[in-house]
């Protein structure tokens, strides 16, 4: 595997153009359009190097846009060790444990949160062992309307934005469970 922060962005191609005029094209009729779109600008053009840094730039754009106020590291290099060892040594699930387990005890955290679909790689025994607490994060059902009546589930945050406003996001988005 490669680490995102291996992967440069590439200035050759029109890439930025492609997708303005895509999301413009499909969007331009959706209700927080005037709203939404001009923040989809300020995405598309976040000057950055490589993926990793691109990545972390948007989240943070997008997080502060939706007055979310978690504290997101955007540099990772006391971690590139590690990520390092998982590229060498494989994705294994015990590889990617102990990576878990070391970042969480780095940050002085006692309860990691994953999303439900890595509740077969994680072992709430494993992380208990070691101090920290294991949930699962299972989304409650997010339907909102759209251009048709068939209702088009999981497309992205940028659907989400432009057919809701901010505070019926922070709603679909606080509609969750940990197991």
């Amino acid at each position: 595997g490669t680490l995102t922060s291996d992967i440069l962005i590439d200035e050759t191609s029109d890439w930025r153009a492609y997708y303005e005029r895509f999301i413009y094209f499909n969007y331009r009729k959706a209700p927080q359009f005037s709203t939404v779109f001009p923040l989809v600008l300020e995405l598309l053009n976040i000057e950055a190097q490589s993926l990793h840094e691109y990545n972390s730039k948007s989240i943070m754009k997008l997080a502060r846009y939706m007055n979310l106020h978690t504290e997101i590291v955007f540099d990772n290099s006391d971690y590139l060790a590690l990520e390092e060892d998982l590229v060498h040594n494989g994705q294994d699930a015990n590889t990617k444990t102990k990576r878990i387990i070391k970042i969480c005890q780095n940050e002085g955290a006692d309860h990691y949160i994953n999303p439900i679909g890595g509740i077969s790689l994680y072992d709430k025994e494993t992380f208990s062992n070691h101090k920290l607490k294991l949930s699962f994060l299972t989304t409650g059902s997010i339907v909102y309307k759209q251009f048709t009546d068939t209702f088009e589930a999981n497309l992205s945050i940028i659907d989400l934005l432009m057919h809701n406003n901010i505070d019926r996001v922070n709603t679909h988005l606080n509609n969750y469970s940990l197991v």
